[in-house]
């Protein structure tokens, strides 16, 4: 079983669970996430009509009465939306939770270890703040590196690859032609991926997806589209960010 396939099956099995135990909406954010996650995974596989049938499921369960609203809610709200309204953007995954927190656990080791071997004399008070310093390095490599690890695994598993080059007007998407609004959507889904990818330090493949961004807003196509001006603010923003953190070079 590939990684990909793995993943959709811990996904299915966690969403029946969910259902399950559901009461009085208590579940409806967790099945929302997972039916979310589901639907971008089966859309990199190539099952569309799963996928679509998995965001409208969500879509309608987190507009239930009975579910919590709250800003987590409104921000999947709001991409659920967005994948619904842009169906050719490429599929968002979500790296699993074991490599959303490795960062964390490697740091809380770390920092246990050196306070246990400092108090028993085995370091001393400047190599104790060194030990602290090199915890920190190497629980954000290590996070570097299997996530950028995983999503190669995922890309390569699923064989998902654009097939779009850019300035080719005449592409087809489904059985429509591919406008200006296409190609600053994809823009903006590339900005959404590198903003995620941001979030959880994976640096190396935010950059991958901030150049896709960059590829598809500098197409001549793209011009005529009356988004291209919040996308490109978006951009802009990201890298802002980013280069305040001396992620990117000037």
């Amino acid at each position: 079983m590939t990684t990909a396939e793995r993943r959709i099956s811990q996904l299915e099995k966690l969403l029946k669970k969910e259902k399950e135990t559901n009461r009085d909406g208590h579940n409806d954010y967790k099945i929302g996430y997972t039916e979310f996650e589901l639907s971008q995974l089966y859309k990199l596989s190539g099952i569309y009509a799963k996928s679509k049938e998995m965001l409208n499921e969500a879509y309608s369960i987190l507009h239930d009465p009975y579910c919590k609203k709250g800003k987590r809610t409104d921000k999947l709200l709001g991409l659920i939306s967005f994948c619904i309204s842009n169906p050719g953007a490429p599929p968002l995954v979500q790296l699993p939770s074991s490599l959303r927190y490795i960062s964390p656990l490697i740091m809380l080791g770390g920092y246990v270890t050196a306070y246990i071997s400092y108090f028993v004399g085995l370091l001393s008070f400047t190599n104790f703040f060194i030990a602290l310093f090199g915890v920190f390095v190497a629980s954000m490599f290590a996070t570097g590196i299997v996530s950028s690890s995983y999503a190669r695994r995922m890309r390569r598993d699923y064989g998902y690859n654009s097939s779009y080059v850019p300035g080719s007007t005449e592409m087809k998407q489904g059985n429509g032609v591919r406008t200006p609004d296409d190609v600053v959507d994809d823009a903006r889904a590339e900005l959404a991926l590198a903003d995620m990818f941001y979030s959880t330090k994976n640096f190396k493949e935010m950059k991958f997806h901030l150049e896709k961004a960059k590829v598809f807003l500098s197409d001549p196509v793209s011009s005529s589209s009356g988004k291209k001006d919040q996308a490109i603010l978006s951009l802009s923003k990201l890298e802002d960010a980013v280069k305040l953190k001396g992620i990117l070079k000037e």
